[in-house]
């Protein structure tokens, strides 16, 4: 299954649109002063990636990252593959997108973002380049496909420091579409009107940073730990299967 990286930037220009991403922060050299701990995701722009993803996994053949089928069914795509298809090529530095650790990768497989050249091992994280060129001043890519923004979805779509009213536990194997309608029911029943933050890992997380973004000095110190202490409360989104409850980081939490 091949998308080609022209495709990927296909999906981003129509993302601009329809999620509503902030061009200037997509166009920006640097990396954002926004602390991890302040990118508050609001439910209006989870229902936006909600509705972006029923209405464009299937044109953009998404895959799942482990087992490369097709996704057929935009109601059961979850988290991990939205970060491989869409989150991850999106945010990440010219010239390279994110590749789960769990997928045995050869030279010559085709992936989302276009041909794999090679790899390169960069803390928890594999990275394959897909441009044909390497990063770097030497390099020469067409225009439309530059893009220099490096950080996290949320950055994408505010400029400025958000704190989380409310911290969301949940696992990533659960369908997108299911995990905002959980918070639209939580929503309701705090009677906020849709204009609740919540603080999501996978959004608040620069997935291409994400080693820099966890540190190196234990749980008390990440970014989870400082969202939690900032916020009022704490969402516990169930999965049909209860996965979430065997998960080490939604235990700590």
């Amino acid at each position: 299954m091949r998308l080609e990286a022209s495709k990927v930037q296909e999906q981003l220009d129509e993302a601009v649109q329809i999620l509503g991403l902030e061009l200037d922060n997509l166009l920006r050299r640097e990396r954002s002063n926004i602390r991890t701990e302040m990118r508050a995701i609001s439910l209006t722009d989870l229902r936006r990636l909600a509705d972006f993803i029923k209405e464009k996994c299937q044109v953009y053949g998404w895959i799942d990252p482990r087992s490369k089928a097709k996704v057929d069914d935009p109601e059961k795509v979850n988290l991990y593959q939205l970060v491989f298809n869409f989150i991850g090529p999106v945010t990440a530095p010219i010239g390279h997108e994110v590749v789960d650790d769990s997928v045995m990768i050869g030279p010559d497989d085709e992936v989302p973002g276009g041909e794999a050249l090679w790899l390169e091992h960069k803390g928890r994280r594999r990275l394959r380049y897909v441009r044909g060129v390497p990063p770097g001043p030497e390099a020469r890519t067409a225009d439309k496909f530059v893009r220099n923004f490096s950080g996290s979805f949320a950055e994408l779509l505010w400029s400025e420091e958000r704190a989380a009213e409310w911290f969301v536990s949940h696992f990533w194997g659960e369908p997108v579409v299911d995990f905002v309608t959980c918070l639209e029911a939580h929503d309701e029943r705090y009677k906020l009107c849709g204009c609740g933050l919540y603080w999501v890992c996978a959004h608040a997380n620069s997935q291409t940073h994400i080693s820099e973004e966890l540190g190196t000095e234990g749980p008390l110190c990440s970014p989870f730990f400082r969202a939690l202490d900032l916020a009022k409360g704490a969402v516990l989104v169930v999965d049909a299967a209860s996965e979430v409850t065997h998960r080490m980081w939604c235990g700590f939490e």
